[in-house]
């Protein structure tokens, strides 16, 4: 891992065909933080689709060595409120090494600009609620809603 120089700024832009080296252990910590696995061929078709970017969208931040610290993938749908659609940041992770600096704040206002290129009615996230540290740079981010989130695998 790469040492940070907060001084360096980062650079936040998409995902590209030739980062999955470096994007793949990212997502497998974002994975095994989320208490998760998924087998090798839907990783790779989940990393195709985000670098299409389409109805699934790819960000990444790059620290000024080109080491890959953090990512943001998004899911684009339409929307019954609105002739626009809304985008979901569905997937966003910081590297342990690279936590406290700022990362997570530059892409989700990277996602929020993308997604009012889109142009999306919304942009909305979830977090877990003992998430203490995330949920207090979303409360400067965006709006908290009343709304639970229900799921069914």
């Amino acid at each position: 891992m790469t040492t940070l120089d907060p001084t360096l700024p980062l650079r936040i832009r998409p995902l590209a065909s030739a980062d999955y080296p470096h994007w793949l252990p990212l997502w497998d910590g974002y994975l095994y933080a989320r208490q998760r696995s998924l087998n090798e061929a839907i990783t790779l078709l989940t990393f195709e689709r985000l670098c299409i970017g389409e109805r699934l969208a790819g960000l990444v931040a790059e620290a000024p060595d080109g080491t890959l610290l953090g990512l943001a993938h998004l899911a684009f749908h339409p929307s019954t409120w609105s002739e626009q659609g809304c985008g979901y940041l569905e997937d966003l992770y910081v590297s342990e090494a690279a936590r406290r600096r700022g990362i997570a704040r530059q892409l989700v206002e990277a996602a929020c600009q993308l997604a009012d290129e889109k142009p999306c009615h919304c942009l909305y996230w979830t977090t877990d609620e003992t998430n203490t540290a995330a949920r207090a740079l979303y409360d400067q981010l965006g709006e908290r809603t009343s709304l639970l989130t229900y799921r069914r695998w």
